[in-house]
């Protein structure tokens, strides 16, 4: 993937090994890029749109918005991309190439 517009998942280090049971990439006109993907077959997901600190269910701790501006930042620009047992090599190219082809 050569997209400079996209992040992807950090690669396995020492300290680090992802277990990729979502695939998750970052953009900052993720809703642009959503909407891309979706017009040409590709699903999509939002996983936490909202940022844990905001939601209904912690609104009793009193965490206002701008307190924790890394996960507001995340929340508004992760996307989850089709990563399936049994993907082709053609499906997984395809979505290769048309996350290249965003601009």
């Amino acid at each position: 993937m050569k997209n400079p517009l996209i992040k992807l998942p950090l690669k396995d280090s020492e300290d680090y090994r992802h277990i990729y049971h979502v695939f998750v990439i970052r953009c900052d006109k993720r809703d642009e890029l959503e909407k891309y993907l979706n017009e040409n077959g590709i699903g999509t997901v939002k996983h936490y749109p909202i940022p844990m600190h905001l939601q209904e269910a912690y609104k009793d701790l009193n965490i206002k918005e701008g307190s924790l501006p890394i996960a507001e930042e995340i929340s508004k620009t992760v996307l989850s991309i089709p990563m399936y047992y049994g993907m082709t090599d053609e499906e997984v190219n395809y979505v290769i190439d048309k996350l290249n082809a965003f601009k």
